[in-house]
This record gives structure tokens, C-alpha cells and sequence, in this order.
């Protein structure tokens, strides 16, 4: 049989003293009685017996849909995430067992690409031999280089030879025409 103090020693819970650092509580006053009227406002307002199950109602709904709405954004973020590295490694798996193209092939790239590149595609002839692009017509001095440096980035060229020339279009003189 154990004592009265064996027994309380038993059951004795070793309480330790937490200081309270400024991390846990304000120095100031005014602050503490706004976050308890804030407080007590708040419980006021939520167990309102008259309209409090409606305001808690309504609260619990917006969060639901808050949360519903933060899936569904991250469940879409996360779907295109995926179709972004599913496109770059088709992209990387189609240049990988590409190979090299025909030249046909290649000429239509480079007509595809041309598409993209310039205001009159149709004004840009393309000749291609072996990988090697040869570019002649008119163009505007504007595009010469970003055409240069498209077709260059095209998919299986490995030589760009600039034939074209620079597009003169007639300007009418500054007084009009001339009779």
C-alpha cells in the first residue's frame, strides 16, 4: 500500500514555467484590448442566436468554395505542367528518330517556316540540296535577317546561302504625281 505522498508524488505532473518572449505577446496595451474587442465581435457575430447559424452557414460555404476553386487551379496548373514535359519530350523523341530529311521534305519545312517569317512568303524562292538552303528573291531589308536566322533554325538545315535582294518598291514623289 502506498503513502499519501508516495501517491502524490505519482501522480504529480512537473509543471514548467514558458517565459513569455515578444514573439507570444504584445508590449502594448491598446493593441491587446483591440485583438479582444476584435474577438469578442467576431464571437458575437457567429453565435448571434438569431442570425449566427446563417452567417456561420454562409462562412462555411465560401470557404468550401474557395477550397473547391484552389483545386481546380491546381489541378489545371498541374495538367498543363504535364503537357508541357509530354510535348517537350515528343518534340525531343521526334527530332531524335527523325534523322535526316529528303530534301523535298526539307523544302517544305523551309516553305512552312517562310510562312511565318516574312510578309509575302510567295516572293521567296527556295532551292534545296543535300540540307543546304539556298533563299533567292526580294524581300524587304527589314526581314532579311530574321528570314536568315528562322530558316537556320529550321529542322534538319545545315547550310543557309542569302541570294535575295533587297525589295525596291515604287514611292510615289512627295507632291503627288506628275502630269
Amino acid at each position: 500500500m502506498l503513502s499519501r505522498d508516495d501517491e502524490a508524488r505519482r501522480y504529480r505532473v512537473s509543471t514548467t514555467v514558458i517565459p513569455m518572449t515578444s514573439r507570444t505577446r504584445s508590449n502594448n496595451p491598446l493593441l491587446n484590448l483591440a485583438v479582444a474587442v476584435a474577438c469578442g465581435a467576431a464571437a458575437m457575430y457567429f453565435l448571434d442566436p438569431a442570425s449566427g447559424r446563417r452567417r456561420r452557414a454562409y462562412v462555411r460555404d465560401k470557404a468550401a468554395a474557395s477550397r473547391h476553386g484552389v483545386l481546380d487551379y491546381a489541378n489545371t496548373q498541374a495538367k498543363r505542367a504535364t503537357d508541357r514535359a509530354r510535348g517537350a519530350i515528343a518534340g525531343l523523341r521526334a527530332d531524335w528518330l527523325a534523322g535526316d530529311a529528303d530534301d523535298v521534305v526539307l523544302a517544305e519545312r523551309v516553305r512552312a517556316a517562310l510562312g511565318h517569317l516574312v510578309g509575302r512568303a510567295r516572293d521567296v524562292d527556295v532551292s534545296v540540296s543535300h540540307g543546304h538552303v539556298r533563299l533567292s528573291g526580294q524581300v524587304d531589308e527589314a526581314e532579311r535577317h530574321a528570314i536568315v536566322d528562322g530558316i537556320a533554325a529550321v529542322h534538319g538545315v545545315k547550310a543557309v546561302e542569302d541570294a535575295m535582294g533587297a525589295r525596291s518598291e515604287y514611292k510615289a514623289p512627295p507632291g503627288g504625281p506628275v502630269h
